[in-house]
């Protein structure tokens, strides 16, 4: 069976991220995944150095980001 990683947040998540990219790639990598997913909070600042990890250890990258949203009326 693959397994690939959907949910992972590096030290570019805002909140509660940890590790580099990087860092997570070659963990990832050295436990034979095979594609990973950088779902950042609220940026997208994380990818370049997440794509070039990927392209290093041969992991697939996958983008995503989390948002808040609100309702118009209400408060945070």
């Amino acid at each position: 069976m693959i397994f690939a990683s959907l949910h992972n947040h590096t030290t570019f998540s805002n909140g509660d991220g940890h590790r580099s990219p990087r860092a997570h790639v070659e963990r990832f990598a050295s436990l034979g995944g095979k594609a990973m997913a950088f779902t950042e909070h609220r940026n997208t600042s994380s990818f370049v150095q997440a794509e070039q990890a990927c392209n290093e250890f041969g992991v697939k990258p996958i983008f995503g980001c989390e948002f808040d949203v609100a309702m118009p009326n209400e408060k945070y």
